[in-house]
């Protein structure tokens, strides 16, 4: 949790070198194997990074919200964030 919430400090307020490194942390932890809090925590951050995860369009587009393991009551929670994100870089 703590790798996600420093990469999206460094994604929102670094360089775009910083924005870079950190959109590749997001995107590791958003994939579906990942545990499924870590990666909606991981799409949160991806979805508030607005614009800055602009370059990062493609891979999110083809990437799966949805956990492999789902908790119960997750209720596609994953994929509203995805829309969510996707709303926001453009």
């Amino acid at each position: 949790m703590v790798r996600i919430v420093a990469a999206e400090a460094l994604g929102r307020f670094g360089s775009s070198d910083d924005t870079a490194t950190a959109l590749k942390v997001l995107l590791r932890y958003s994939q579906p194997e990942a545990d499924a809090f870590l990666s909606m925590a991981a799409w949160n951050a991806l979805d508030y990074l607005d614009e800055r995860a602009q370059p990062a369009q493609a891979a999110i587009r083809v990437l799966s919200s949805d956990p492999i393991s789902p908790p119960p009551r997750y209720g596609g929670y994953g994929r509203r964030l995805k829309e969510q994100t996707l709303i926001g870089l453009h």
